[in-house]
């Protein structure tokens, strides 16, 4: 899959590869792409060259946007389903377990498996994913568990790496907004914590557990505006000639809709100790209402009703292949309360918010002085051709 002829160039210098491994080396250190399953492997290494180009446009990004400055993102060679974000060395680092990457891609191809779904798709009819297929999402995945679960039409398995790769964008996008909105300073300042771990297997307090959910929903706020933004221009631009007759924004909603509901199925059930994450079903029900306040309603007129249609293929055959899903269960049960559990969590985001300004502002300051120190450094270096003339003349 091909989004821009810039991803290309973007490939990761040794240095930045020898700094990700050091780093995130008690992690699992830097993945050897080599070892992906080759039918995944092209969708990796063009999303993170995707986003290694975009973090470097963003370098010293001024006003009123957040740069990324020296962030280096890549995968971690370990097969929990996580990701993490540190800072180490006077850099910031962003590292995505292939266990994640690997689930996500398993579930849109049992997914586009299915010939009932998305049936307009290429040749439905010669796929035949039975009940075997979708009980591999609750299995320990694997490389070699992937090649088995792989749509017979080659254009089906095209489309579900397409959503697999926005479902992942959007997990780069919340990871950049942990480091941007200077969420790794504020865990420093208040917890003395060094790093980020999405999904912890430490016990937290309710303080803890209020504090890291709002950072989540507010990286998830942030997270949707951007994806949804890459995804729809990107689908304009025809990039995804095989999704051509479907909403942008149909296709958007249905690729995060599957992303929280495989997390549901593999997060803590309602009820349990104090968690560092909202429930998926409220998370996407917040990625759902920045959709709906933040398209372009002259371009999407019918942009709320196609939000849900996504969401709702993806409830739909969930549903019907009898997977897990906790808190979706509790969201079908009962909106009121999940809206109102909801709205209680965006104002305590928003009060939270409020603190980080200083820490982000901060951040920024320190970054576009370094940006000072490297321009004066270049400006001041001795000039080859010029220390050769000097030479000659004494």
């Amino acid at each position: 899959m091909t989004t821009d002829s810039t991803t290309t160039e973007a490939t990761p210098s040794l240095a930045a590869q020898e700094a990700f491994h050091r780093a995130l080396r008690n992690y699992g250190g830097r993945l050897d792409l080599s070892k992906a399953h080759p039918t995944t492997r092209s969708g990796m290494e063009e999303l993170s060259n995707y986003y290694r180009w975009l973090i470097s446009a963003a370098r010293f990004a001024e006003p009123p946007y957040n740069p990324t400055g020296d962030l280096i993102v890549d995968f971690v060679d370990n097969a929990e389903v996580n990701a993490v974000a540190l800072g180490f060395d006077r850099k910031e680092f962003i590292g995505i377990n292939w266990g994640l990457v690997a689930l996500i891609y398993q579930a849109f191809y049992v997914f586009m498996s299915r010939p009932s779904v998305l049936s307009t798709i290429g040749k439905a009819e010669v796929e035949k994913a039975g009940k075997k297929s979708v009980d591999s999402l609750l299995q320990q995945h694997s490389w070699k568990l992937m090649e088995s679960l792989l749509p017979a039409d080659g254009e089906r398995l095209c489309v579900a790496q397409h959503l697999a790769w926005n479902a992942m964008a959007f997990v780069f996008a919340h990871e950049v907004s942990h480091v941007c909105r200077a969420h790794l300073r504020f865990l420093k300042n208040v917890y003395d914590l060094d790093h980020h771990i999405e999904y912890k297997s430490v016990s937290l307090s309710e303080e803890q557990a209020r504090a890291l959910q709002s950072l989540e929903l507010d990286a998830d706020t942030a997270a949707a505006e951007t994806n949804m933004i890459l995804w729809t221009k990107l689908c304009q631009r025809g990039t995804y000639p095989l999704l051509a007759e479907i909403s942008p924004l149909t296709t958007w909603s249905l690729s995060l809709a599957m992303l929280f509901h495989v997390l549901d199925m593999r997060s803590k059930p309602i009820g349990s100790p104090p968690r560092s994450h909202p429930e998926p079903a409220i998370r996407l029900l917040q990625v759902a209402y920045e959709a709906c306040g933040g398209f372009d309603k002259t371009q999407f007129p019918e942009g709320q009703r196609r939000v849900a249609e996504g969401w709702g293929i993806v409830s739909k055959w969930w549903q019907q292949n009898g997977l897990s899903g906790d808190s979706f269960g509790e969201l079908d049960n009962d909106l009121d309360g999940a809206i109102d559990k909801l709205d209680n969590l965006r104002r305590e985001t928003g009060e939270l918010v409020e603190q980080l300004r200083p820490l982000t502002e901060e951040r920024n300051c320190d970054i576009r002085l370094r940006k000072e120190d490297h321009d004066h450094t270049e400006n001041t270096e001795p000039n080859k051709a010029d220390a050769g003339d000097a030479s000659q003349r004494a």
